[in-house]
């Protein structure tokens, strides 16, 4: 015999383990993945100083630490600006060295072989073969290894 049961029939019930649920906590106002932070608004009547630090901290978790990395980002790009243009200032001004730098050793050279030649002529007009020229244009004669011997009479 055969015993077949449904759960009409309640002749025969099947055995199940009874599932423990888990309970999940909802948190209130937790935004989902998909759903922009909300701000919470106050209106604060006029003289209402005990609020006042209240009314300073109405915006949510969330969006102060939005802010806080916009804020970051924003100063580590003003930071990035600062050396950026102080590097291209430093290559300008380097440029400008380098331009006044050539220029004078070209001014140094140039003075330098001026200062060469006029030393270069200098010694061939006080040099012993013009001393010897201008001495005959002027009439004096050249004298013979012999006329630098002295004889001495005693």
């Amino acid at each position: 015999m055969m015993v077949t049961s449904t759960y009409r029939d309640e002749t025969i019930k099947p055995k199940y383990r009874k599932r423990k649920r888990v309970k999940t906590k909802k948190v209130k106002n937790q935004p989902s993945l998909f759903e922009q932070p909300k701000v919470k608004q106050f209106v604060m009547k006029v003289g209402d100083s005990k609020n006042l630090k209240k009314v300073s901290n109405i915006k949510t978790n969330t969006t102060t630490q939005v802010e806080e990395k916009l804020g970051k980002i924003i100063f580590w790009a003003v930071i990035a600006g600062v050396f950026g243009f102080l590097y291209i200032t430093h290559v300008f001004n380097t440029q400008t060295a380098l331009a006044e730098l050539s220029q004078v050793q070209a001014e140094y050279e140039r003075v330098n072989r001026t200062y060469e030649y006029q030393a270069l002529n200098y010694e061939r007009l006080s040099g012993p073969a013009e001393v010897y020229r201008r001495a005959r244009i002027l009439g004096f004669t050249d004298s013979s290894p012999a006329d630098h011997v002295i004889i001495l009479e005693r």
